[in-house]
């Protein structure tokens, strides 16, 4: 027995040798650059109420947790790594009764100093003082200007989002969806969520903001966001703050969420403006708004180390900007096929496509070929009644009678958000008996978006299976990120954090038709590919099982202006002249070793990122459409028309499959290419 107890005495002495070691190494070799922390400290000092002497190896407690420390020779006591929360603090102390702080904030990056804490000597067996903490008016431990917005304050704040909670502060500017801090750039502000920095690395910018707000005005934006009921609270701090910020110049935003704590607790909420009817009421309207939110935390049943807290929020928006202006709206019939208005002259359909046409064949080199995806060839136009005798087809006729302006929502021009945060904390000194504790979680972010614009407000309609939409730009953004964090004590008054967190980014914006992979790319000859875009001009057809029509594709330069009231609008077709696609996203791995002496803190780590930036944009997708109609490729059962051009390099005069190819690519890079430039 005697044996069994040295050798486990002889292995403990090993492992705080090996804790030792590891801390000196760790401490010598990260350089000074460190991280953002995610924790405060709790100080003080205790000291007796009738003689005011100190009082040494007090035991002060963090209830609902296993934080906590003893005051030394000085009465002094110093609790690091304490997450921000509101915490009870209970001082028990042999003859003295009792005293417990209820409500003391710990906060991330700062200090709280309950200064002087008095015990009674115990009179009463099993009494106890209470007292109630006040929350300070200022952060008197900050040595640059730090705000923190905290939980309680968060829930009585009539707006959502950390960013939007920022943009209320003193020295903070909003514009559109980015936030400068004493006049600054947008990308001089760095943005944490849990500790996982979320600039957008293409363009530094961050923060959630409306993604697709001011369209197509950046190409890359950051859009990360959680929901209100996760923040446990939010830190700005505008100029000043410490080296481990080195990403930054004018400002610093970091939200932190919360955790479990040791009982279960849940909440539940929903807000909507279309409760009332608003029909009678002309000032007052409806935007499609609906919010569904709800959190729960607490710990694991049966296993109180184990805590998690998850939170989630969908909202929808019929009409983004919440527009007080008036809009048009053509009070006319549409035809459902083309999107245009359903007042033509009446003609005969020959090859029954809906459309009346002048002529139905592709000539090439003299030959004419008929296009089999709309019809048997008409050599001549199809017949109409000229009701108006001008001896020319009218398609439709508009006046101004035609168009009203209303007030209210603006059409097709909603957003649909989704966004999810959650982490699971287990404290490990009860599963292996070392103080240390681990946190895993994360936060996803997505949004899909379309944008009005006034030009393509009347007539710029899309099929899209049977139901005609307004033909706007849309976009969709997607952030997420991933994180696991280590935390404990090494040694006396010496702390490790090691942290893995990944970051990913995407956006795309797209024209609704093209982004969505509809239609195909249609050769001189009439056939078909499945795999570029139908990008031509003019009519066009039901490519898609019936499903998908695009009847007139505007360019520059060509768009019909009938009469003045409708001269600045686009007719069915209208191409939203820019794509871009992008995926950002970083892994990183980050620690650093705190030291407390005394009243000062030592503090050296690393911050390790390693970037992956996707980034793809056609500035000009009317370019494209252009070259192809200009240059459009032979299809594969023309190539015999390649015989005698660089391509043909058989000796029998022939084009071979591989030839063919060759030339097919080399024509699509070169409209690419075009489009690009």
């Amino acid at each position: 027995m005697n044996t069994i107890i040295q050798s486990n005495k002889r292995r403990m002495a090993m492992l705080k040798h090996s804790i030792k070691l590891l801390a000196i190494v760790f401490f010598i070799a990260l350089p000074m650059t460190i991280f953002a922390g995610e924790t405060g400290k709790i100080t003080g000092t205790v000291v007796d109420k009738e003689n005011g002497n100190v009082l040494p190896g007090v035991n002060v407690l963090l209830e609902g947790t296993s934080m906590g420390a003893a005051t030394n020779t000085d009465g002094e006591f110093v609790i690091l790594f304490v997450p921000p929360a509101l915490y009870n603090i209970k001082f028990t102390y042999i003859g003295y009764a009792d005293v417990t702080i209820k409500n003391v904030r710990a906060t991330k990056d700062l200090t709280t100093n309950l200064y002087s804490i008095e015990l009674t000597p115990e009179a009463i067996e099993g009494q106890e003082v209470i007292v109630i903490a006040e929350k300070p008016l200022i952060e008197i431990n900050a040595t640059n200007e730090v705000r923190v917005i905290r939980a309680e304050d968060i829930q009585n704040m009539p707006v959502r989002g950390y960013s939007s909670i920022v943009a209320l502060q003193t020295g903070v500017v909003s514009a559109g969806s980015d936030l400068h801090v004493r006049g600054g750039r947008a990308d001089e502000v760095g943005y944490y969520i849990d500790g996982v920095y979320v600039n957008n690395p293409y363009s530094s910018l961050g923060g959630a903001g409306t993604a697709g707000e001011g369209i197509a005005a950046a190409p890359a934006r950051g859009t990360m966001e959680v929901p209100n009921t996760a923040l446990e609270e939010i830190s700005f701090q505008a100029g000043g703050f410490n080296a481990e910020y080195g990403s930054a110049n004018s400002g610093i935003i970091s939200a932190t969420t919360k955790e479990g704590r040791e009982k279960l607790q849940a909440s539940f909420e929903s807000l909507t403006d279309g409760v009332f009817p608003t029909s009678g009421n002309p000032s007052a309207f409806s935007y499609g708004y609906n919010l569904i939110s709800g959190a729960i935390s607490g710990p694991l049943p049966g296993i109180n180390a184990i805590r998690y807290s998850f939170s989630g929020e969908f909202r929808n928006l019929d009409d983004a900007k919440s527009t007080w202006g008036s809009h048009p709206v053509y009070t006319g019939a549409l035809n459902l096929e083309t999107g245009l208005p359903a007042n033509g002259e009446e003609f005969v359909d020959a090859n029954g496509n809906g459309v009346w046409d002048k002529q139905n064949y592709w000539e090439i080199n003299g030959v004419g070929y008929s296009n089999p995806l709309i019809g048997p060839a008409l050599e001549t136009a199809e017949e109409y009644v000229d009701a108006n005798g001008n001896g020319k087809y009218d398609a439709f006729h508009i006046s101004g009678d035609d168009i009203e302006y209303k007030k209210g929502p603006l059409p097709n021009n909603g957003s649909t958000r989704s966004m999810w945060n959650g982490n699971i904390v287990v404290n490990m000194k009860d599963f292996i008996g070392l103080p240390f504790k681990l946190k895993a979680g994360g936060s996803s972010f997505n949004e899909e978006r379309s944008s009005y614009i006034h030009g393509s407000s009347l007539f710029n309609y899309y099929n899209d299976n049977g139901i005609l939409k307004l033909r706007f730009p849309k976009n969709e953004s997607s952030t997420s990120t991933l994180y696991a964090r280590l935390t404990g004590a090494l040694m006396e008054n010496t702390y490790l954090s090691f942290q893995v967190s990944q970051f990913r980014d995407q956006y795309e914006e797209y024209d609704p038709m093209f982004g969505e992979g509809k239609g195909s790319f249609l050769f001189d000859d009439g056939s078909t590919s499945e795999a570029y875009p139908f990008l031509q001009y003019g009519k066009r057809y039901d490519y898609a099982a019936e499903s998908w029509v695009t009847p007139l594709l505007q360019t520059a330069g060509v768009r019909p202006a009938l009469v003045d009231s409708v001269a600045q609008f686009d007719f069915a077709g209208r191409v939203w002249d820019d794509y871009t696609k992008q995926d950002m996203s970083y892994l990183g791995i980050t620690g650093s070793i705190t030291k407390q002496m005394g009243h000062h803190e030592l503090k050296a780590g690393l911050d390790i990122r390693d970037y992956t930036i996707r980034y793809y944009r056609i500035a000009a997708p009317i370019r494209l459409a252009s070259t192809l109609q200009q240059t459009s490729p032979y299809s594969s059962a023309q190539k015999d028309s390649l015989i005698g051009t660089s391509y043909d390099t058989d000796e029998n005069d022939e084009i071979s499959g591989e030839e063919y190819d060759t030339y097919y690519d080399k024509t699509i890079f070169d409209a690419y290419m075009n489009a690009y430039a």
